[in-house]
């Protein structure tokens, strides 16, 4: 499987993935942008600083200059792109296991680059071994911009407007915990229980992915020992968040979605404000976009297609099922802290737990996302559609995978952007009805594997 995927680059460090290739793609990328300035972060994987050192290399190599803003979450690269109007590559493989690494791209702004959008263009030039040296080698220029940053995310509520709140934060050894700490140590009235604040990136505690269940099992504990209103929790590279709610039950991220699409509509008082949601996201979604005045934009999953789509129709907020949520005023770009603030503030404005909140929208069942691992997504996802067709002729879209609707209950089939896996999520009406249709398509999926 290439490193270059739909959203990014990533891949298995020191098999599929090299010093080599970090080189190349930082020359790339200059011919690519043509910036006389990159910034550049990573996150604390073990193989980031050996990355980091030939990325910059491939660079300054070419002539342009290096900001270094360090070790940083992904939406702290992204802020350093809008900050300083260059280009950026954020060195991370986000929730992906720990051998894992890769790049995140984005042009001025933290606008990201895809396949579609310039990533197949430097796929190219890596491929054609097309290295540009220039005579006159480029400088490394460190930057600290963490107080900035939370000042930026910090104005996103009212801070004076919050109650006192307790939660808990599960950084999962990651890169969240800097960026957390600095936010919450301006908000006094917010008392945080901090989880696994060390930095580490072999991750030994929990695993990097916060939609894996058993990655939350420290976090949901800690919430109902400590009696706290509700707990986060960041994946690797702090740009997902996971939460459980004060009697340490898991909220899906459509649910918090949905939670914050209403509350930012409502506050807007405009009509028609465009919300993006992912094909991944539970119907009720679309469905609470529409009741409270906006208009829902369907995108494929993925952070680099949501991005797009909030800058091509000026979407106000942008929700992905796994935990990611957009906002267009933070450069269209997802952020954690922004969200958790968000949550605090409606908390307090409303003076219920997070459980009553989230209540009036488990309106449907839907299952947990289940994976197969593949060889070739591309050959199973054909095979998967041709035993969906006996039974679901005329139904199947093609959108982003595989998408049937049959009204009680739909379901959809795609290839995972970041590893080579096929995922199945059925949402419908009537839980023992779905749990079924589980079934008989699991059945399907693993004969469509051979």
């Amino acid at each position: 499987m290439t490193i270059f995927r739909g959203n990014d680059i990533r891949g298995i460090y020191g098999s599929e993935l090299n010093d080599s290739d970090a080189y190349a793609i930082g020359n790339a990328f200059v011919q690519s942008v043509k910036s006389r300035k990159i910034v550049v972060g990573r996150d604390n994987r073990v193989s980031s600083p050996a990355l980091h050192k030939s990325l910059v290399k491939g660079i300054t190599d070419s002539g342009a200059d290096v900001i270094d803003v360090g070790i940083i979450d992904s939406p702290g690269a992204y802020f350093a792109s809008h900050h300083f109007k260059k280009p950026v590559i954020m060195i991370t493989a986000s929730h992906n296991p720990p051998e894992h690494n890769g790049f995140y791209l984005c042009k001025s702004d933290g606008e990201a680059v895809f396949k579609e959008n310039g990533l197949k263009v430097i796929e190219k030039l890596v491929n054609d071994k097309k290295i540009v040296k220039s005579t006159h080698k480029g400088s490394i220029n460190n930057a600290s911009i963490l107080p900035i940053y939370a000042k930026h995310l910090l104005s996103f509520v009212n801070t004076k407007s919050i109650k006192p709140i307790k939660i808990v934060i599960d950084a999962g050894n990651g890169v969240g915990a800097p960026i957390a700490k600095e936010v919450y140590k301006h908000t006094s009235q917010i008392k945080v229980i901090p989880i696994y604040f060390e930095s580490d990136g072999s991750f030994p505690n929990r695993g990097p992915d916060t939609t894996i269940e058993r990655n939350l099992s420290m976090l949901q504990k800690e919430v109902t020992r400590m009696k706290a209103d509700f707990g986060i929790a960041f994946d690797g590279d702090a740009d997902r968040v996971a939460f459980v709610d004060e009697k340490g039950n898991i909220i899906e991220g459509s649910l918090i979605g949905a939670l914050l699409a209403q509350s930012i509509l409502q506050k807007t008082g405009r009509k028609k404000e465009n919300v993006v949601y992912t094909i991944g996201c539970s119907r009720i979604v679309p469905e609470t976009i529409k009741k409270y005045g906006g208009s829902p934009v369907r995108e494929r999953v993925g952070h680099s297609f949501v991005n797009a789509a909030m800058r091509k129709t000026q979407a106000i907020f942008g929700v992905e099922h796994t935990g990611h949520y957009f906002y267009r005023d933070n450069f269209a770009t997802e952020s954690p802290i922004i969200t958790s603030l968000k949550v605090c503030e409606i908390l307090s404005r409303t003076n219920k737990q997070i459980s009553q909140l989230i209540k009036p929208y488990k309106k449907y069942y839907m299952t947990k996302e289940i994976s197969f691992h593949v060889q070739d997504q591309l050959k199973v996802l054909e095979n998967v559609k041709e035993q969906l067709n006996k039974k679901y002729l005329g139904k199947i879209e093609t959108f982003d995978g595989l998408f049937v609707d049959c009204k009680a209950y739909w379901f959809r089939i795609r290839a995972s952007q970041t590893e080579p896996l096929i995922r199945m999520v059925i949402e419908g009406r009537d839980k023992k009805e779905i749990e079924g249709i589980k079934n008989k398509l699991v059945a399907m999926i693993k004969n469509a594997l051979g």
